[in-house]
């Protein structure tokens, strides 16, 4: 019940966008009729959940713990990269759109592959790889070690997919048990619907997967590039962000170190899970093309002695 509430939730909020964005007025008139009658269904079901103690639904905090600790405990799944998941109490829950940016060549693409074949251990899990077709993917993922839950659990889709076309798919594979998505990347993601602005579609977007890994009860990660003008000025920012902060459930930047090659700062920016934002120094390893929590270690051999070298 609290599900099908927090979804009605989010769909008057997402008629309430398109009003603000719409010039039609016949269409404005169809969106407010859609909403008021989503409002009825919410109150409706506020109240069988909620009880008819008073007509605004509302409860008392002490009836809100008993209804929160009636609810069964979602479980959290281990992104397996320990700078993230002893931030998020273990790993990431379900029904949260996280969002990875960063400049280029930072390795969100490689962050986000890792992750998703760490889930891959015991989960099926879905790369949509709108920027590499998927020999490019394999030869990425043939450099970590790789077992038979893996290679069957982790599927890839690499055509120049839609919106309304990744989210139809979505909804089949969530269907099938698929729990984790990523979308490589945001920038790449056309939508049959045309908007007036970079900023409008990629607001459009973000809503629309929002909704979607609610409704789900999945974890979409989408790929997403830093503004310019914030990294040349050393801030952290979306590129045409939109309402894309305002949609995601947690927002990861990855920057790179202007002295050591390997090294990156992951920036956790926004945690709607359990609140807690911060900073972890990480390391790519060249050979396995994998993030580790230190630096990878080059034992270089020559007639007088062993240098080990940190990469």
């Amino acid at each position: 019940m609290i599900e099908k509430i927090e979804k009605i939730k989010r769909q008057i909020l997402d008629i309430e966008r398109k009003i603000e964005r719409e010039e039609d007025i016949r269409e404005i008139v169809a969106l407010k009729k859609q909403k008021i009658k989503l409002e009825s269904e919410l109150v409706e079901l506020m109240e069988q959940e909620f009880g008819e103690a008073n007509d605004a639904g509302v409860v008392s905090l002490a009836e809100a713990i008993q209804l929160y600790e009636a609810m069964p405990k979602k479980p959290v799944y281990a992104t397996g990269i320990e700078a993230l998941d002893k931030h998020f109490g273990g790993g990431l829950a379900m029904s949260q759109l996280v969002i990875a940016a960063g400049e280029k060549g930072a390795g969100k693409t490689l962050l986000t592959m890792q992750i998703l074949k760490n889930v891959s251990r015991g989960w099926r899990t879905m790369l949509f790889s709108l920027e590499m077709p998927y020999w490019k993917v394999v030869e990425r993922f043939q450099k970590q070690q790789l077992n038979e839950r893996i290679l069957t659990n982790l599927n890839i889709a690499d055509k120049k997919f839609t919106l309304e076309a990744i989210e139809s798919i979505i909804r089949i594979e969530a269907a099938k048990g698929t729990k984790f998505f990523v979308i490589d990347s945001l920038m790449k993601i056309a939508t049959l619907k045309n908007f007036s602005s970079t900023a409008e579609r990629y607001s459009h977007i973000s809503a629309t997967l929002s909704r979607l890994a609610v409704e789900l009860d999945v974890i979409i990660f989408l790929i997403a590039q830093m503004s310019k003008e914030d990294t040349k000025n050393g801030h952290k920012g979306l590129k045409y962000s939109g309402d894309l902060e305002y949609d995601a459930d947690v927002i990861l930047y990855i920057l790179k170190d202007k002295n050591v090659l390997s090294k990156r700062v992951l920036i956790c920016d926004k945690n709607r899970q359990n609140g807690e934002e911060f900073k972890e120094i990480i390391y790519i390893d060249k050979n396995t093309l994998e993030f580790k929590s230190e630096p990878a270690v080059e034992v270089v051999y020559n007639e007088d002695k062993i240098n080990m070298e940190v990469i």
